[in-house]
């Protein structure tokens, strides 16, 4: 079997795939796709060096974080600095931002896009006011402040759904589901055929 010198692979944590030439043991290309490159093996995992993969031989890979609290605080220390973000601490928080929201409680959402702009936006305004002096930990601050405003649009699309519903029910239309299991004890709203039995 002739030896690949170009192969591919899924970034779940980039969301992106990757083109990596083994010749020249170079990444080709990190730009966002729509799907795997054409006649390019596709690997689960990137690849190792040849040096690298003789070290590891035989042992298990170590799952590795995306994001360490080491890098993070050095980062932010830099931003601090020069009194503006860095582009890797940026990339940093876009990161985290992409990761939490792939999380099982927010995933589903059809405004996800809104929940990470937002979250993003809101880390733009308040990433200078962790305190390092009192905490070491800047992954649990950031990912807090992520949480905090996903959950902020979660209740804003929560008020303009009941909303919604409200002026379904007085115009005689058929609310959503949750509206009429939340008032269904009450027998508050009536549809087109009339009060609700």
């Amino acid at each position: 079997m002739a030896k690949v010198n170009r192969i591919q692979w899924f970034d779940s944590a980039l969301d992106r795939w990757h083109k990596y030439d083994a010749e020249t043991n170079e990444l080709l290309s990190t730009k966002m796709t729509e799907g795997p490159y054409a006649d390019i093996e596709i690997v689960k995992l990137q690849p190792l060096t040849a040096t690298k993969a003789a070290e590891m031989e035989g042992k298990r890979r170590k799952k590795v974080n995306y994001l360490s609290n080491k890098e993070l605080l050095s980062e932010y220390a830099k931003s601090i600095e020069q009194d503006k973000m860095t582009d890797k601490f940026a990339h940093m928080l876009h990161l985290l931002v992409f990761r939490i929201s792939k999380k099982g409680n927010f995933v589903n959402y059809t405004y996800i896009d809104d929940m990470r702009s937002h979250a993003l936006m809101l880390l733009m305004h308040t990433w200078k006011r962790f305190d390092p002096e009192s905490s070491k930990n800047p992954f649990a601050y950031y990912t807090t402040c992520i949480s905090n405003s996903f959950i902020q649009i979660l209740n804003q699309e929560k008020r303009q759904r009941t909303i919604r519903d409200e002026i379904m029910v007085k115009n005689g239309l058929t609310p959503s589901f949750t509206y009429q299991e939340e008032h269904a004890a009450e027998n508050t709203y009536t549809n087109s055929d009339g009060p609700d039995e």
